[in-house]
């Protein structure tokens, strides 16, 4: 990053991350549905750096780490335009949450790529354990809605706009083919409309 500035330029220097960080990074990332769903809803999670520091690197900069140089002659460190330069990087990073895995060498695009083919293959690993029951075979009439005095609950309901979008998003969790994701899907979408009705006072 560079910023020019009454006749100075400013040169922010940050290490960048190597292909196996970034792998290792991008599966623990994706091993946290909430992580993963929020990246693909294009939202950066508020405690994703320790969650991506357990596959070894730290996201966000560290002391020294984020250095800068200035072709003024302040002795200060970092000299006022090094200083204006931090706060414009502090801001830019405020404005586009993406921009500080893009400066560690994952764009957004590559990144939410990346983190797909993650779960897919997470996905895949555990198809291949025998499940004792497809999605089309779970009772979900008797399983979900066992009835009991909903008057008895304070409620404060809003109609869902789709309730199954996170899960479409994510893809077939594991255990689940494509389809029986869909079927999943549904389930979801019709619970939700079952809630709402409930809630409502209709049946």
């Amino acid at each position: 990053m560079e910023l020019a500035k009454s006749g100075y330029e400013v040169t922010l220097r940050l290490p960048v991350f190597g292909d196996a960080e970034w792998s290792a990074g991008v599966r623990v990332l994706a091993g946290q549905l909430r992580h993963a769903a929020a990246l693909l809803e294009g939202r950066m999670p508020e405690d994703i750096d320790d969650t991506f520091g357990k596959a070894g690197p730290a996201l966000f900069p560290r002391r020294g780490e984020l250095s800068c140089h200035c072709d003024c002659r302040d002795a200060g460190d970092p000299c006022s335009h090094g200083a204006a330069v931090h706060y414009a990087f502090a801001e830019a990073l405020q404005d586009n949450p993406f921009l500080l895995p893009a400066l560690r060498g994952r764009d957004r695009e590559r990144l939410l790529t990346e983190l797909r083919a993650a779960r897919s293959s997470s996905t895949t690993d555990a198809s291949a354990t025998p499940s004792t029951m497809t999605v089309s075979e779970l009772p979900s009439a008797a399983a979900y809605f066992t009835g009991g005095d909903l008057s008895a609950v304070p409620l404060h309901p809003q109609p869902p706009a789709d309730p199954a979008h996170g899960l479409r998003r994510l893809g077939p969790p594991p255990g689940c083919s494509p389809a029986d994701a869909e079927l999943l899907a549904g389930a979801v979408e019709r619970a939700a409309a079952h809630a709402w009705r409930t809630a409502g006072g209709s049946t």
